[in-house]
């Protein structure tokens, strides 16, 4: 690959790249993009960030760290290397921050569905809080 970087092979447990994941927050419109390496850092990733930009609104960047010999697609460490690894989207008018460790729904308007009709089953009045 371009700069020399391999492709992970799980079975050796050789390579640096293992996955590329991006988020999106519909409601505000930030891209998170988090890479996933079989190491602490990416060679070039200054470079790598200005190309992203050019092709999409990127909000944040973030590099997760997997060494461990699993199938497990995230390691326990993010380092953040454009903002703070962030992004935002509102889910039922709650404003909500997400981050490359963070559960979200895919289907945002299906989550905000499934809330909507707990709250009515729940018989969740108006002041009440709900957590998920």
């Amino acid at each position: 690959m371009e700069k020399g970087l391999t492709v992970y092979d799980g079975t050796s447990h050789k390579g640096v790249l293992r996955h590329l994941y991006i988020r999106y927050g519909q409601a505000t419109g930030q891209v998170m993009v988090c890479l996933v390496l079989n190491g602490r850092k990416l060679p070039h990733h200054e470079e790598l960030i200005a190309r992203l930009k050019q092709v999409c609104p990127l909000t944040t960047f973030v590099l997760n760290v997997n060494t461990q010999r699993t199938n497990v697609s995230l390691g326990e460490e993010c380092q953040p290397l454009l903002v703070d690894g962030v992004i935002y989207d509102e889910i039922c008018s709650r404003r909500i921050a997400i981050s490359p460790l963070s559960f979200y729904q895919v289907n945002r308007a299906s989550a905000e569905n499934l809330y909507r009709l707990a709250g009515e089953m729940g018989q969740i009045q108006p002041h009440e809080v709900v957590v998920d």
